[in-house]
């Protein structure tokens, strides 16, 4: 059994001992490239590993893109 989320505005079933970090590394995302708010505060890139996801939290992860 695990947890559901709000990932992008979309529910996400996760595992129970789920961080931002182990999210961030099954998606493959870049911990680098994004920005990530949970329940309305910003995350910073340090905690990641640290920040545990609980059922019903909300999560936006933002990538970060360059341009010219």
């Amino acid at each position: 059994m695990g947890i559901t989320i709000k990932l992008n505005g979309k529910d996400t079933a996760l595992e129970n001992d789920a961080t931002i970090g182990t999210l961030l590394d099954k998606r493959k995302m870049a911990r680098e490239l994004v920005t990530v708010q949970l329940n309305d505060a910003l995350v910073v890139r340090e905690k990641f590993d640290q920040t545990a996801l609980n059922a019903d939290d909300e999560l936006e992860i933002l990538f970060q893109m360059g341009g010219g």
